[in-house]
């Protein structure tokens, strides 16, 4: 009677097992990935939540601008946040000693889980303008809220109307008159505790900056609103070219007219998800918005009163 197993035999199961493991493993990370896009949206859709208690509570959304408190700590009240609410110094700049220890509090509802920074703070370079203003060792959020809107298609700097967090004016949802449901509310600009652009990890900026174009608005407890539209990348994205270049850095660009997951850099719209990123709109809803959609489409969505029709997204 033969004993154990021949050379050969141990070499087709051993085949077998790692031809599993090839057919197996991509689908397990889709699974995964699947899951942690899961989450993110409904942290987004916490965040809506809260918008709306805290619309109800002020009659307004929370300011966007301002020296004393940001969009985020303004909710945390009703994220069940209360005493890490209770702690800021609400007589005191967002920047001072007093508030410095909310510096790395950030709650896990301000963050992507597909984000490879994940609640990592930022380290930034001695003797750097980010240190200076005290941004060494600051939790950064994945996500962002739209303070201006201007017209993308064809592309002008010029505004079009209003966003639920325009800087300086406190906005009710009542002046969203082209409606709540269309209307972007908060958006992904994830993983700004590092540079990333169309997938790839930038090196430290000339500048001696490592965060060129990170700013205390990106800093989770301050205003952490952004726009889609900042000059030089604007400018440089909607050329037709395949590779732009600002700051003696080159970014590989989507193509003429580009604006989701191009870069994360200046709070433009990002995600670690493929195909597009997740954003929250004014009806507390959350859904994954194509990279391909209708820049049409995509400047209708970023006003409340514009009077632009949405297309289909």
């Amino acid at each position: 009677m033969r004993k154990g197993f021949t050379l050969i035999e141990l070499l087709v199961v051993i085949a077998i097992i790692a031809a599993l493991v090839a057919v197996l493993l991509p689908a397990v990370q889709q699974a995964r990935e699947a899951a942690r896009r899961s989450t993110c949206l409904n942290h987004l859709k916490q965040l809506g939540l809260a918008m709306h208690n805290y619309h109800d509570t002020h009659n307004l959304l929370p300011p966007s601008s301002g020296d004393t408190c940001g969009v985020n700590v303004s909710l945390l009240p009703f994220i069940e946040a209360d005493a890490l609410y209770n702690q800021y110094d609400h007589n005191k700049l967002s920047n001072d000693p007093a508030n410095a220890f909310m510096k790395d509090k950030m709650p896990v509802v301000f963050s992507c889980p597909s984000s490879p920074s994940l609640g990592q703070t930022l380290k930034v370079s001695p003797g750097t303008l980010l240190e200076q203003m005290g941004l060494n060792g600051v939790q950064v959020t994945d996500y962002a809220y739209l303070n201006m809107a201007v017209q993308l298609a064809p592309y002008s700097f010029s505004r079009i109307g209003k966003t639920l967090f325009e800087s300086s004016t406190p906005i009710r949802f009542s002046d969203a008159t082209d409606g709540l449901s269309t209307t972007v509310m908060a958006y992904e600009s994830a993983g700004r505790s590092q540079m990333w652009a169309n997938g790839q990890e930038t090196k430290m900026a000339p500048i001696g900056n490592p965060m060129m174009g990170t700013t205390s608005d990106d800093t989770w407890a301050v205003y952490c609103n952004a726009n889609w539209y900042s000059p030089p990348f604007s400018v440089a994205m909607f050329s037709p070219v395949s590779v732009f270049t600002v700051n003696d850095y080159s970014y590989p660009n989507l193509g003429a007219g580009a604006v989701l997951n191009v870069t994360n850099n200046q709070g433009f719209p990002y995600s670690f998800h493929n195909g597009g990123i997740n954003m929250l709109f004014g009806d507390g809803g959350a859904r994954l918005i194509s990279e391909s959609i209708s820049l049409v489409t995509l400047t209708a969505m970023s006003s409340c009163d514009d009077g632009l029709v949405v297309g289909e997204f």
